[in-house]
């Protein structure tokens, strides 16, 4: 009975010591990586910038393949425009 109670020490023991030397290692890749901390740093604000630039590219595509379609109608465009103008000359009286 005894002698597997001091097998089981003795893992407990073993496992002790090799966990205290991984966290001695640890602890020095630690202090190494804090050196290299402020190089790491600048990678983070870069992933900022990835979600701001998806966002604004999907939005375009669609509006310019439906504006493409209605495109061969030429006098279709033209009342656009004058639309458009027509709608600019009633805000400027609007704004007077």
């Amino acid at each position: 009975m005894s002698s597997s109670v001091d097998s089981g020490v003795e893992a407990h023991g073993g496992s002790s010591i090799a966990t205290m030397e991984i966290i001695s290692r640890t602890d020095t890749d630690s202090a190494s990586s804090g050196e290299d901390g402020p190089p790491n740093v600048p990678p983070s604000p870069p992933p900022l910038l990835p979600p701001v630039a998806p966002p604004s590219p999907p939005p375009p595509p669609p509006l310019p393949s439906p504006e493409h379609h209605p495109a061969p109608r030429e006098e279709h465009e033209e009342d656009y425009f004058a639309d458009d103008e027509e709608e600019e000359e009633e805000e400027e009286q609007e704004r007077e």
